[in-house]
C-alpha cells in the first residue's frame, strides 16, 4: 500500500492542522527573539502542505482548500499571539486582556498590518512554490 496514493480527507485535515501548528510556532519563536518573522510563513505553508500530505495523501482540490483554509487563519492567529506575549510585558497585564484588545494597545497599527502583510505574502510564496516544484519537475520529466 502506497501511502501517497491514498487520499484520505479526514486524515489529511489533522495533517494540515498539525503542520500549521508546526508553522505557527515558528512564528511565534521567532518573533519573540525579535527576527524578521515574515520568512516564518514559508515554514507555515511547508509544513501545512507538508503535514496534509503526509497523513492523507496527495491533496487533491478538496484537500488544497483546507490547506488553504489554515494557512488563511494560522499566521492571523500566530501574529496576534506574538503581539499579545509583546503587549503582556509591555503593559504588564494578563495574556487574556492583551489578545482581546491587542487593537487598542497598539500605538503603530502599520507596523502591525504590514507585519501582518508580509506573513501574508511569504506563506503564499511558499505555498506557490511548494505546488509549482512538482509541476515543473513533471513538465521536465516528459520531455
Amino acid at each position: 500500500m502506497h501511502w501517497e496514493n491514498k487520499n484520505n480527507i479526514w486524515l489529511g485535515t489533522l495533517g494540515a492542522f498539525l503542520g500549521s501548528c508546526i508553522g505557527g510556532l515558528s512564528i511565534l519563536l521567532l518573533g519573540q527573539l525579535g527576527i524578521f518573522s515574515s520568512i516564518a510563513g514559508v515554514i507555515l505553508a511547508v509544513c501545512t502542505l507538508f503535514g496534509f500530505r503526509k497523513l492523507g495523501g496527495k491533496p487533491a482540490a478538496g484537500g488544497l482548500i483546507i490547506c488553504f483554509i489554515f494557512m488563511l487563519i494560522m499566521p492571523y492567529l500566530a501574529d496576534r499571539i506574538s503581539w499579545s506575549l509583546a503587549i503582556m510585558k509591555a503593559f504588564e497585564t494578563d495574556f487574556w486582556t492583551a489578545f482581546t484588545y491587542t487593537h487598542s494597545f497598539i500605538a503603530d497599527y502599520n507596523a502591525y498590518v504590514t507585519d501582518l502583510a508580509f506573513l501574508y505574502a511569504f506563506t503564499a510564496l511558499g505555498c506557490f512554490g511548494i505546488l509549482y516544484k512538482p509541476r515543473r519537475a513533471r513538465q521536465s520529466s516528459e520531455d
